[in-house]
């Protein structure tokens, strides 16, 4: 009788109750082909960065089980064939895995428990046993969400220490169980995977022990924890911040990457957090870090909650979601143009260079981003949503599906329009982020923050069709003006 240990969305040794079983077992992390190199509107569901970022992160998870005498079985494969295949043919008896959050990934869960019975652990949730929300009387704004947990916060706690038990099969075990009929290498078709997809260099993995070595400096010897409500509205380091081009970036946590993958407990984040509060000391900036854990959190919960139809354009239909504009050519041609950080709006091109670049962009980026293609270009918001989950390396399905729909409209809340030029004067105030990554305005200095100046953006105005000066552009533009004259 063994037991299938299902470790995707759980590659880290800390607070993984996964890894405590009885018995026989054997791992398995199985990545879902269509989940990377299948296609939604059009679009690759993964870059070739964010593919070969999860194949090694993977990797690297499996050499650390390793040196626990815990073999791992990698896959990069079809799962709705591999994983009753694997049930069949090595006679598992039960199934356990983390929790899913979306439909899909329950998808997952409904195939595995046609075979056998399958238990769910929620390793990745703030709040799961008495604290998990009921879904049917789950508020429907973030506020009351937040304001039923305070003044406590209280969250699930993490486990104190690395445990490991149970008897895991090892390669040999693994070969020796596969039936004649489907002889499979499945140590050396992984090697192979990981040949066919380089991880580029220099890219940093976002592994369990890098993570927090990472999060602990953030705290304790940069503290920059207690300047992070106002940083995090930054698109990058800023020239009279204390990193270096050789360091971290300190504008932000950075814990989106390990946190989507499962490298990084929530749990322990939060933690690690309140130890900080309680033996250095709190401010404004400790607590909106959490207050920002828990927004990730109200997104999983939300996503439980009403499933698929987060994934239709009008949503949950309770508030109006802008129709498309122009005909299929001039969507397209759009968002492109979007996509590759060319429109011509200098804030909004060079987020989308700095996520083309990188697989990452700032909280405060994306919603303008999203604000720029749904109600200045017209576009489709899941298009939006699809070339995110394509680009980013933190993606996180209810986390980047939840934030489109919310500034769509498509929710629970009315949508959200930001004025671009406004927001690009008070959050990049010298234009040294969009300087910084549209090269062609790099020598500009405020005038950059000028709309339409790069090279070629004369013609793609024109076919954009978005007005040179909206109106309520006005008053950010005399203000630019006056700031020039001043200069």
């Amino acid at each position: 009788m063994t037991r299938l240990v299902l470790l995707n969305q759980a590659m880290r040794l800390t607070d993984n109750m996964l890894l405590q079983q009885q018995g026989d077992c054997m791992a398995v992390l199985l990545l879902d082909k269509n989940q990377y190199l299948g296609q939604q509107h059009g679009i690759v569901r993964a870059s070739s960065l964010k593919l070969a970022h999860s194949l090694w992160l993977a990797e690297d998870f499996r050499l650390q089980l390793q040196q626990l005498q815990l073999p791992l079985l990698c896959m990069l494969a079809d799962a709705n064939t591999v994983l009753p295949a694997l049930i069949k043919d090595f006679g598992i008896s039960s199934v356990v895995m983390a929790e899913p959050v979306a439909a899909e990934e329950q998808q997952l869960l409904q195939l595995a428990a046609l075979s056998v019975p399958v238990s769910c652990l929620d390793l990745n949730s703030l709040l799961a046993a008495e604290l998990r929300p009921d879904l049917n009387t789950l508020p429907d704004s973030f506020s009351k969400f937040r304001s039923q947990r305070e003044p406590e916060l209280k969250v699930s706690p993490a486990l104190s220490a690395v445990s490991v038990s149970g008897r895991w099969l090892s390669p040999d075990d693994i070969q020796a169980a596969t039936t004649t009929s489907v002889t499979v290498d499945f140590a050396a078709q992984w090697q192979q995977t990981l040949a066919d997809h380089p991880l580029p260099q220099p890219q940093a993995l976002a592994t369990e022990r890098q993570q927090q070595q990472q999060f602990l400096a953030y705290l304790y010897d940069n503290q920059a924890i207690y300047h992070y409500k106002t940083s995090r509205n930054q698109f990058c380091d800023l020239p009279s911040d204390k990193a270096s081009r050789d360091t971290t970036p300190l504008y932000a946590s950075f814990v989106s990457t390990a946190l989507s993958h499962g490298t990084l407990s929530v749990r322990w984040l939060w933690q690690q957090i309140c130890v900080l509060e309680t033996t250095k000391a709190g401010n404004e900036s400790t607590y909106w870090l959490k207050f920002e854990l828990l927004w990730r959190e109200y997104f999983r919960w939300q996503q439980r909650k009403f499933g698929v139809l987060l994934f239709s354009h009008a949503g949950l239909g309770r508030h109006p979601v802008p129709q498309p504009q122009g005909d299929m050519a001039q969507q397209q041609l759009k968002f492109s143009l979007w996509c590759q950080g060319q429109t011509g709006l200098p804030l909004v091109d060079a987020n989308m260079r700095q996520l083309q670049a990188t697989g990452l962009m700032s909280n405060r980026g994306r919603q303008l981003v999203a604000s720029y293609l749904i109600y200045d270009l017209g576009l489709d918001w899941r298009w939006g949503a699809a070339y995110f989950e394509q680009q980013l390396l933190d993606y996180d399905v209810a986390s980047n599906w939840g934030n489109w729909a919310y500034i769509a409209g498509a929710g629970t809340a009315a949508g959200r329009y930001f004025n671009q030029l406004k927001q690009a004067l008070q959050y990049d105030s010298d234009a040294y982020f969009i300087r910084q990554q549209v090269k062609e305005l790099s020598g500009l200095g405020l005038a950059a923050h000028l709309p339409y100046l790069s090279a070629a953006a004369a013609p793609w105005q024109q076919q954009l069709q978005v007005p040179p000066t909206k109106p309520d552009w006005q008053s950010s533009l005399a203000k630019l003006r006056q700031l020039l004259q001043l200069r």
